[in-house]
């Protein structure tokens, strides 16, 4: 039986059984860099509550998508499956041709419906009540100042952030899991994807 793309409805509580079962996505609004918003696509390891991939960017699109996505598979291997929001990146045409070359099952969650989204909602929480919340906005005449482009304050946003997963929230025990996610997201079997894998955007 191939991938399958479309919606999914979970019910109840449902938890992934083994790390990299299932990952699941969303965006998320992020601090004003030099003026301009910027997006948090980020990818959460079901099982394990391991933030696996993850990204700050300029916009809410399929590229920044993939520049979460993409090292994520080749750093953790491919899921089995990946629940997502519906927004314009996640039901873009490249990622479901993406997800059916690498055998993933992409599944678009129900809108109006909560079931299966509470776990990447409770991480956003988590980034907003931890990280985001000693985040300050800038504006360009800042930027200008500390004589740092946009592109480069959002270098810096993005190593803060991966310092903050990696040394703070990967080490938190989950009250759900009684675990670290770096203890619970044990390293997975499956063959890492590398970036030849993944089908060319159309520009």
């Amino acid at each position: 039986m191939g991938p399958a793309t479309g919606t999914g409805v979970v019910f109840g509580r449902f938890e992934a059984e083994t790390p990299n079962a299932r990952w699941v996505g969303d965006a998320l609004h992020g601090p004003r860099v030099g003026g301009r918003k910027t997006y948090l696509f980020a990818f959460l390891d079901d099982h394990s509550r391991l933030a696996v991939g993850y990204r700050f960017g300029f916009a809410e699109d399929t590229v920044r998508l993939a520049a979460a996505l993409e090292p994520a598979l080749a750093a953790r291997g491919v899921p089995a499956s990946t629940y997502v929001d519906n927004g314009s990146a996640f039901v873009d045409a490249w990622l479901l041709r993406a997800c059916a070359k690498l055998g993933i099952r992409l599944i678009h969650w129900t809108p109006h419906r909560p079931q299966g989204r509470g776990k990447i909602e409770r991480f956003f929480r988590t980034v907003r009540d931890q990280f985001l919340v000693e985040v300050a906005d800038t504006s360009a005449a800042e930027l200008t100042e500390r004589q740092l482009t946009p592109a480069a304050a959002l270098l810096q946003l993005n190593a803060l952030f991966t310092a903050w997963i990696e040394s703070v929230y990967h080490h938190q025990v989950h009250s759900e899991t009684g675990q670290t996610p770096l203890a619970a997201g044990t390293r997975a079997s499956t063959a890492s994807a590398t970036a030849r894998s993944w089908p060319r955007r159309r520009r």
